[in-house]
């Protein structure tokens, strides 16, 4: 496919926060790291290379020590009031995500295994409303999903599958990230036997390119998935944390002529972080205000991307972006019809999604995409239905949905000609 295909389709991106790495993605996107000029210094008053190496060796030592007693505090702190088993299981979780070197693990310390089968989808919408446009579009509020030719994504460790399978017995950093998995990225097998949006707008559009398949995060099996593992704990206020999402739309729209971006907001604490706490009946115990802040944090982050989603400067008729509400009225860890937890939703850490959770939020997502602005929403019954049958655009207005063709929807006609002027 050639390079006048971005021009002739319109791109989908995601972009699931929290974005907190985000001036390193600036750094990448403005073409790589910038290597600082190195000191020439004369030959006589360079160090000898034992001398540099006992320096290394004492400075390492130092770090080594630091990050030793910094793990065994926040580790005490941390897991105050969970049993043997469950700490066992916790220590899988994200903190390994930065982490190079090969673990084993001990299975009978887990709580419950990764569920490694995926939910197929079913398309049962009829032809009219999931065919594409007659004529590439060129009105961002006119597109349909079948229009859709590349498909990308920015975010962490939840865009690229991690802990989305189960692991063997020894696993290497790059095994945790199955980016084929992805709920937004991954296009593994196929729509029939793996629920993924990928997979449904490769149904409708057979040409859809960027998508991840397999493991790793080399762009060979990542594509057009730029998200990386791991968070930090900066804090980052609500208007740097807006400044940052906003240079990163800027730059999407800049490369990309016709795009519909798509802004996902981060999950409340007891849907996902806590989980692992909730379902299995331990006390939750951190610094005394640390659950205010986080959650206050979440909802300044939810503000953010909604204003900036009503920022008319980010909308144009050939760009659009738009806020999917998959997580924000989950705030319980997700539950089955009858009322019991739903652990085969959740990886082996109680945090991550498994196979068959990614599937679950890729059918709630690939909903929200079709629903209009001001009716998005996921409930936590919604969220746990296993049913793969998808919904269908309407019929009145069978395009991804964006504010102005939330309120105003016009289909085209294309039968009708227009007389050239004179």
């Amino acid at each position: 496919m050639g390079c006048r295909s971005s021009f002739q389709r319109f791109a989908l991106t995601l972009i699931l926060s929290p974005l907190r790495w985000m001036p390193d993605v600036r750094n990448r996107m403005k073409g790589g790291y910038q290597e600082v000029p190195r000191l020439e210094l004369n030959q006589s008053r360079r160090p000898s290379t034992g001398f540099k190496w006992t320096i290394r060796a004492i400075i390492f030592t130092i770090f080594a020590l630091l990050f030793y007693f910094t793990y065994r505090f926040v580790l005490t702190m941390s897991d105050q009031g969970l049993s043997e088993r469950e700490r066992a299981a916790l220590k899988e979780g994200p903190t390994y995500d930065a982490k190079p070197t090969t673990k084993k693990i001990d299975r009978g310390t887990r709580p419950h295994m990764t569920v490694a089968i995926p939910i197929p989808g079913k398309m049962t919408c009829p032809g009219p409303v999931i065919k594409p446009s007659a004529k590439t579009p060129t009105d961002v509020n006119q597109v349909r999903p079948a229009d859709i030719t590349y498909v990308a994504a920015l975010g962490d460790s939840i865009t690229t599958g991690s802990l989305s399978y189960d692991l063997p017995e020894e696993f290497t950093d790059d095994d945790r990230n199955f980016v084929g998995n992805s709920f937004d990225m991954g296009g593994d097998g196929g729509l029939e036997t793996h629920l993924t949006l990928p997979n449904v707008l490769r149904h409708v559009n057979p040409a859809l390119v960027g998508f991840s398949m397999g493991k790793g995060l080399e762009v060979e099996h990542a594509q057009l998935n730029v998200a990386f593992p791991g968070r930090t704990n900066t804090g980052t206020p609500k208007d740097q944390y807006k400044a940052f999402l906003r240079e990163a739309i800027v730059t999407i729209q800049k490369g990309l002529p016709r795009s519909i971006i798509s802004l996902i907001g981060m999950w409340n604490l007891d849907f996902q972080w806590r989980a692992a706490k909730i379902i299995y009946n331990t006390t939750y115990k951190c610094s005394s205000n640390f659950d205010t802040i986080a959650q206050a944090r979440i909802v300044e982050y939810r503000e953010a991307i909604n204003e900036l989603s009503a920022d008319s400067a980010l909308q144009s008729k050939t760009q659009a972006v738009v806020v999917q509400r998959v997580f924000d009225d989950l705030t319980e860890p997700l539950k089955r019809a009858d009322g019991s937890y739903d652990a085969n939703f959740y990886a082996t850490d109680v945090f991550h999604l498994s196979k068959y959770g990614n599937s679950l939020v890729a059918k709630q997502l690939w909903k929200q995409l079709i629903q209009p602005v001001g009716g998005k929403s996921t409930t936590n019954s919604e969220m746990a239905d296993n049913d793969g049958t998808l919904a269908c655009p309407d019929k009145d207005c069978p395009f991804i949905r964006t504010i102005v063709n939330s309120q105003n929807c016009v289909i085209p006609d294309y039968n009708v000609t227009t007389a050239k002027p004179k």
